[in-house]
């Protein structure tokens, strides 16, 4: 797994001088969130709901809800819900298993390996770091610019590639 130790690395190779070390953390935070939900992250959670007038709080990093599952004798693809501005509201009682995807965590340390996003998005993650760096010493860079669109297509082209690995599922649909 690349690690934010070897991003700099990269960087400071690249431009030929060191590079501080804070700076590059959040560089590299940066990117992992402009990765955001492309980085095509999922969570669960199991919710069992015995009054529909509650409203459940989902966690801060879910950004759109994948697919609800209702559990009776066997799983059923479930769609009587409401979702907005991070809550959720089941319009029938039962035990539930919400997919959502998620935002990507950050890097506390330089030494973490970045294991938030899958690592087709790791030399994204090192264009958008040196950019960063070129930019933050001349906005006006161009080659800063040019390292910002080689970050957007190398996301673009990640999250392409994982969205198109599909895996397969039986789900019964209730409406």
């Amino acid at each position: 797994m690349l690690t934010g130790t070897e991003i700099l690395s990269y960087c400071e190779t690249r431009l030929g001088r060191n590079l501080d070390s804070d700076l590059a953390l959040m560089a590299i935070n940066e990117a992992i969130a402009e990765i955001g939900d492309m980085g095509l992250l999922y969570d669960t959670v199991d919710v069992e709901v015995t009054d529909t007038d509650d409203v459940y709080n989902m966690p801060d990093d879910w950004t759109v809800i994948n697919k609800v599952i209702l559990h009776k004798d066997k799983e059923y693809l479930f769609q009587n819900y409401t979702f907005k501005a991070g809550q959720i509201r089941f319009f029938e009682e039962g035990n539930f298993t919400i997919i959502a995807r998620k935002m990507p965590d950050d890097i506390e340390i330089l030494s973490e390996p970045i294991t938030a996003v899958h690592p087709l998005y790791h030399n994204a993650i090192k264009f958008y770091t040196l950019a960063w760096m070129k930019e933050n010493d001349d906005f006006e860079d161009q080659t800063a610019h040019m390292l910002y669109e080689k970050f957007e297509r190398g996301v673009s082209r990640a999250a392409k590639t994982l969205s198109r690995s599909k895996v397969p599922s039986k789900v019964r649909v209730i409406r």
